[in-house]
């Protein structure tokens, strides 16, 4: 079964062996090693092992680890280059297996010119799987395997909640951000769509958090790239030519007054007295310019960072003008402000009062929570809130300067109020949260009592995000921080969210809560039967549903641990055997 051992044959022969002695040699050799396989499945299957699938799991498990080990793009594409016009039978064979995709798609990702795979990546496009190649960068050298991608992905995330549409552009991201062309096509197609009466909002939306992402990768390798460390700026890769190619597709150009402000704004990622004035003589004018233009998510974040961080002064008589912009680009319609009167000048007033709450210098988020109770329904009151929370908690750096106050009940009970009322707003309030968690891990945090309640009562509000769907991030961090948690506390929070979450469960929820229950620290905080009770009874469920659950070897191995005893003992086990020849006899 070796490759080349016709071609040894022979040589042997040439250098003066003989048949008989070739035919000696090999069976003296041969082993049997594809027999003994062949047996310890059917003993495998016979012993129904997992319903009978774990034989077929672990052969193809063994083959693609072989495949990935040996694979040699070169020789792949000189046999594809031998073969007929026709799509090779294997092939389409292959394609046809979610497995095989899979190892196709890492390939892929390893040996990005090789011929073969490329002509994989797109038949399995026209197979339909298009979901499946979205996250695969290859995929985008093909442009009609990249147009049906993008086609797809627009047309299933229309349709999508906040959670499904946030997990399908972050694959989106990585396809369109992984070349230029892909980049320049999908915004100038997005811009075109942006017109639609219906969808041209979302389609505005998925255009920005493309840019985030493309900003993120800096692939274009221009003198105009820098980046910004400074305090208070963006802090990540800014590249300048991607911000003034999305200017050059809006008709920004369309409106001289303002053209020259917001791409100075953009481009630097800080706002300036005069720029400032500028936009507000404009849109307090007679004819106001449309205010989508304000509308940008980099022009938001700086006024409310220049309105709501304690550390930047802002001078009275431009206090104004900041709130004004504020409210005109997140109140109104975003091609006039007459439509939305009453809206802006309430959004200006509670924008006004909040401000002037925030701005003393002794914070009070107790009073600042307790008088924004009537305001909770502006979504940008609420965001500011959470942005000049996070922002003293940072200034702080100390439990007791700020944390005790955001503990509170009044302040937590105002964070749940948000969160159930404006999903998008979920990862600030994450993020307020895994703040103030860092913050009860600081040396000089106050006493041990103390410090345990406050924990305690952010787990709650953990739980009250992963009940609001949020729960794949406040899973990734617990288990990142899961040694720096108390066993008691641990144990706490483990039993509320086993039973917080009801079956069916998906896929990636099963990977994090195993990767959750399998740390050490929960290992040791679940000592006591009526916990290993509850932990048994998940991941008994998952391992018999695992088909259901599309879970692979690797889930399976991390559940077998806390399966029941008396579950896994039942399972029949092949004794170990030094020499497999041995099984034979």
């Amino acid at each position: 079964m070796e490759v080349h051992v016709l071609n040894n044959v022979a040589k042997f022969i040439a250098d003066g062996g003989t048949p008989q002695a070739a035919i000696q040699a090999l069976s003296d050799n041969y082993r049997g090693y594809a027999q003994m396989s062949n047996l310890l499945t059917n003993w495998l299957t016979a012993a129904q092992v997992e319903d009978g699938r774990c034989a077929q799991r672990l052969t193809i498990h063994h083959l693609k680890t072989m495949i990935m080990q040996r694979f040699d793009p070169k020789e792949a594409d000189s046999l594809f280059s031998v073969q007929t016009s026709e799509v090779p039978k294997w092939l389409e064979e292959l394609i046809k297996e979610k497995e095989w995709r899979g190892m196709v798609y890492e390939l892929a990702e390893k040996h990005r010119q090789c011929v073969l795979l490329s002509f994989a990546i797109e038949l399995i496009a026209q197979a339909g799987y298009q979901n499946e190649i979205a996250s695969v960068s290859t995929a985008t050298a093909n442009f009609s395997v990249f147009r049906r991608i993008m086609t797809e992905t627009l047309v299933s995330v229309l349709s999508e909640d906040e959670d499904q549409l946030l997990s399908h552009i972050d694959e989106f991201r990585r396809t369109i951000c992984s070349r230029q062309f892909t980049y320049l096509y999908a915004q100038a197609l997005l811009y075109n769509l942006s017109s639609h009466d219906r969808f041209g909002r979302q389609f505005r939306r998925i255009s920005q958090e493309l840019s985030k992402g493309f900003e993120g990768r800096a692939l274009l390798q221009s003198r105009d790239a820098e980046v910004v460390t400074s305090n208070g700026s963006r802090s990540r890769v800014v590249v300048r030519i991607v911000d003034r190619m999305n200017t050059l597709l809006s008709d920004l150009h369309n409106y001289p007054d303002i053209f020259n402000s917001i791409s100075c704004i953009i481009a630097d990622s800080n706002t300036n007295t005069a720029d400032i004035n500028k936009l507000y003589s404009a849109y307090t004018s007679a004819t106001p310019p449309p205010t989508r233009f304000i509308c940008e998510p980099v022009v938001i974040d700086l006024l409310m960072r220049d309105l709501f961080d304690p550390s930047r002064p802002l001078y009275a008589a431009d206090r104004e003008k900041y709130i004004y912009l504020l409210a005109a680009a997140c109140s109104s319609d975003e091609s006039s402000l007459d439509s939305d009167a009453d809206s802006l000048k309430e959004v200006i007033l509670a924008l006004t009062q909040l401000h002037t709450m925030c701005r003393i210098k002794i914070q009070s988020y107790i009073v600042v929570a307790t008088s924004m109770v009537d305001m909770v329904h502006i979504p940008i009151i609420c965001q500011c809130v959470l942005f000049w929370s996070i922002q003293g908690l940072r200034a702080s750096q100390t439990y007791s300067g700020s944390l005790g106050s955001v503990v509170s009940p009044p302040f937590l009970a105002l964070l749940k109020i948000i969160l159930t009322r404006h999903p998008l707003l979920r990862p600030r309030i994450f993020e307020l949260l895994t703040t103030c968690f860092e913050l009860t891990m600081e040396p000089d945090a106050t006493d041990a009592l103390t410090v345990l309640e406050a924990r305690k009562k952010l787990l709650h509000m953990f739980l009250s995000l992963s009940r609001e769907g949020f729960i794949l991030p406040v899973l990734r961090y617990l288990t990142q921080r899961s040694v720096s948690i108390d066993h008691a506390l641990l144990r706490y929070f483990i039993r509320l969210l086993l039973s917080l979450i009801q079956p069916p469960y998906s896929r990636p929820l099963v990977q994090h809560v195993s990767e959750l229950l399998v740390q050490p620290q929960a290992q040791q905080a679940l000592h006591t039967e009526e916990y290993k009770t509850v932990v048994h009874s998940f991941a008994d469920h998952c391992v018999s549903c695992s088909a259901q659950y599309q879970l692979d070897a690797h889930d399976l191995q991390k559940l077998q641990p806390l399966q029941t005893p008396t579950v896994a003992s039942d399972d029949i086990r092949l004794s170990p055997v030094t020499d497999p020849s041995a099984a034979l006899e």
